[in-house]
């Protein structure tokens, strides 16, 4: 009798057992297939907003950036369209022209603009933490990532990033506000719109 009531006793028990418990993936896992994922990005585009203070003065500018896989176009404007400047930058330099058809040329993005402008901008860092990822061949940095395995702190080459938002853009996670500082310097991004090219049919998100 006994022998005829054991297979149905482990389906009982086997019906009573809870339901198999899926492993989460740990950040750091996370965080390298994100690393992956957010490399690959190399044909975008974002508008959104930049504050830059360096202890004396201070800008308040909106933000175009677009980013093909041979270089870069960037338009920053004051309020109304006041002090507009275009910076665009290939494999043979970068060239900053002004409202006024001022042009110059030089090899360092960031000199180029600090030079003539007077903005403090990361340029070449900030290509790489506006998709929430550290620059490359960068041996002294230290990051820290949130549960999610975004980072959540930067630091290296002298500046601390900090990721305050991320937003969902085509199935992934980009920043949305980032603040980055260095001394007296202070930039703080704000991401009002991305859109990633030949993603998802390139709708992107706002």
């Amino acid at each position: 009798m006994m022998a005829r009531w054991w297979p149905i006793a482990c389906l009982l028990l086997a019906g009573c057992a809870g339901p198999a418990v899926v492993p989460v993936p740990s950040p750091e896992r996370t965080w390298s297939e994100r690393q992956v994922a957010l490399a690959g990005l190399s044909d975008w585009s974002l508008a959104g907003r930049l504050g830059i203070s360096d202890g004396d003065e201070a800008w308040q500018l909106k933000l175009f950036w677009r980013q093909r896989p041979g270089g870069f176009h960037i338009d920053l404007a004051g309020p109304f369209g006041a002090g507009a400047v275009k910076l665009q930058g290939d494999a043979q330099g970068v060239v900053l022209r002004d409202g006024e058809g001022h042009r110059w040329q030089a090899r360092d993005a960031q000199q180029l603009l600090w030079q003539h402008t007077g903005i403090l901008m990361p340029v070449d860092g900030l290509a790489w933490w506006i998709r929430g990822l550290p620059t490359p061949r960068q041996d002294r940095r230290r990051l820290v990532l949130d549960a999610a395995g975004r980072l959540a702190e930067l630091q290296e080459d002298g500046w601390r990033i900090r990721f305050l938002e991320y937003m969902a853009v085509d199935g992934l996670e980009l920043p949305r506000h980032l603040l980055i500082r260095r001394d007296e310097v202070e930039v703080r991004v704000v991401v009002d719109r991305w859109r990633l090219d030949g993603r998802r049919g390139g709708k992107g998100a706002s």
